[in-house]
């Protein structure tokens, strides 16, 4: 495998933004509401045996072009059709071809190509074809494109968080770099990152600075800010980190979406006017926490974040075909959540509409929403979009 270097640096010095779509308000009359309807409920116990879903932290969801809805659920990939019957089981835990040691975050990009990491050290993911063929199995650990981020990123350690593969030769991986000393602030990086036979390219780099210790433990607070990108049907990758795109012009607020083309290496970005919204923190049930490294590690982000005035501008970001909705913190009466939506392909603002809910996934027009407590059986939950939202 070859790598250019001077293709690489000259891309990650370059990636500034060609052109700029600018959004300072938002008339509150052009909020749409009532926008999801429930049309299905996946994987309850009137599915067959074995579809009937486990549950757990593990449970994740992918969606392919033809509604098919792909569940990790116990290490195996549980698909079933657009409506609700179950078609097809892959992999399960195990080393043979398609298995796993442990199933983690699956991905279908616009291709149709099913990406599934597994949570193993050697931090591999198995690849599908989108006739849910295993293709192979990719070692990131061993990897040149490792070791050359290691190199030019001058870190000790980096780890996959998401992988979108295009195809067997194009790939898009997000990484959380650890820097080559422990004492340095940041001690952590988002790093984003296109590979192919020939290039890698850094498309963005992120230090985490809102990253808590105590008792022996670490995490960050995505509340106040996080990384978050997903891939058009256009080959444009969208992305924003909420700690950092984000500006202040006079007395109004505004977050950025960097919108960055496969094909012809150009940045665009999005800046959007949004309402600022007040922070909350309880330490309600820290007391009652048995173990003492767990107790003191809430305890360390109650007081980080008790220091915040205000969230981070959006909790999340996904793309449906060419359509972005950027979920923002503000709340009507009702407690939904106000969602803006923008087009890629001219890269505007479209409208808003309020959801009732942090929806997982949104594909070809549908919400899906993952019931996963510990007092109900986990299912599926799929809601259509009323076409408005979309323009329709």
């Amino acid at each position: 495998m070859r790598f250019k270097y001077n293709f690489l640096l000259l891309i990650v010095v370059f990636l500034y933004c060609s052109s700029e779509s600018y959004v300072d308000t938002v008339p509150p009359e052009t909020v749409l509401t009532d926008v999801l309807a429930l049309e299905l409920t996946v994987g309850d116990d009137e599915q067959a045996k074995d579809y009937v879903l486990a549950g757990g932290a593990q449970m994740r969801i992918a969606v392919n072009d033809e509604d098919d809805i792909y569940v990790v659920d116990d290490d195996k990939i549980k698909i079933f059709d657009k409506n609700g019957n179950g078609k097809m089981i892959l992999g399960g835990r195990g080393n043979e071809p398609g298995e796993f040691y442990r199933a983690g975050f699956p991905t279908i990009a616009p291709t149709g190509y099913l990406t599934v990491l597994d949570t193993h050290i050697d931090a591999p993911f198995n690849l599908y074809d989108p006739y849910n063929n295993f293709v192979m199995r990719k070692n990131f650990r061993t990897s040149e494109a490792r070791e050359k981020l290691i190199a030019v990123h001058e870190l000790r350690a980096i780890n996959l968080e998401k992988v979108v593969s295009i195809d067997e030769n194009e790939t898009i991986m997000e990484g959380a770099g650890l820097p080559l000393s422990r004492e340095d602030i940041p001690g952590r990086y988002n790093i984003l990152f296109y590979e192919n036979p020939d290039t890698l390219i850094t498309l963005a780099k992120y230090g985490v600075m809102n990253y808590v210790t105590g008792g022996g433990l670490g995490s960050y607070i995505p509340d106040l800010g996080d990384f978050y990108w997903d891939i058009s049907a256009d080959r444009e990758i969208i992305y924003t980190h909420t700690w950092y795109d984000r500006e202040s012009n006079k007395d109004r607020q505004h977050y950025i979406l960097h919108i960055f083309s496969l094909d012809t290496f150009e940045k665009t970005c999005i800046v959007h006017a949004y309402k600022p919204v007040k922070f909350q923190i309880s330490g309600e049930g820290i007391a009652q926490i048995r173990d003492q490294r767990i107790r003191d590690f809430e305890t360390a982000k109650i007081e980080a974040a008790g220091k915040a005035e205000y969230y981070a501008p959006l909790q999340l970001i996904l793309v449906d075909d060419t359509f972005v909705f950027a979920f923002t913190y503000e709340q009507n009466s009702a407690g939904e959540f106000l969602v803006d939506i923008f087009d890629t392909k001219t890269a505007v603002f479209l409208r808003s509409a309020y959801f009732s809910f942090r929806t997982e996934l949104i594909e070809n027009g549908y919400a899906y929403n993952i019931i996963n407590a510990p007092d109900t059986s986990p299912k599926i939950e799929k809601y259509r979009i009323d076409p408005a939202v979309y323009g329709r």
